[in-house]
């Protein structure tokens, strides 16, 4: 309610707010010394709890109840450690990141209502990168439309949905390809 006896609603594009048993509380995706083992920052309050690593190489978690993602980017170039840094994203908002600055990219990551979204600044031409991916899903599902769904075997939840393939030998990966011609 308004101080002139009007009212505002206000709608936002993701959630803002999640469930704690007990009622809601404000989504916090800034950034905290991590509690769990291995890690060194984690998003302060979320229903998906997100967990970076010290070391760019040990990988990053998403948890949501007993499901969870691990993923570790395949550096070959050295590597790095986790620096927390106030950066501007792609859409231009500030964001509270993690910074992993390698010799020949530096890989920014920062948490969202829905898990990890990141951001890859490359200083050379590379010919790809990749990342290993590990999750609680048992089974996956074929969309036959250039999407996989990982499934967690009981409830038929959805853990990740992204553009994947699968090769002849029964090989996952990202299906996104970018590649970019200088001059």
């Amino acid at each position: 309610k308004n101080r002139a006896g009007t009212f505002s609603l206000y709608i936002f594009s993701s959630p803002i707010q999640y469930h704690t048993g007990e009622g809601y509380a404000v989504i916090d995706n800034g950034l905290i010394e991590s509690s769990e083992p291995g890690f060194a920052y984690e998003n302060a309050a979320n229903e998906i709890k997100c967990y970076f690593p010290q070391y760019l190489e040990d990988g990053f978690k998403i948890i949501r109840g007993t499901e969870w993602i691990k993923f570790v980017p395949f550096i070959t170039k050295g590597p790095s450690t986790a620096r927390r840094h106030v950066y501007t994203n792609l859409y231009g908002d500030k964001v509270d990141a993690v910074v992993y600055e390698c010799k020949d990219r530096n890989l920014v990551f920062y948490a969202t209502s829905a898990g990890i979204k990141s951001e890859i600044v490359l200083k050379e031409m590379t010919e790809s990168i990749d990342f290993i991916v590990e999750t609680s899903g048992q089974i996956y599902e074929d969309k036959q439309n250039g999407y996989i769904r990982f499934l967690d075997g009981e409830t038929n939840t959805a853990v990740i949905y992204q553009p994947l393939t699968k090769s002849t030998e029964g090989d996952i990966s990202v299906g996104t390809t970018i590649k970019i011609k200088i001059g």
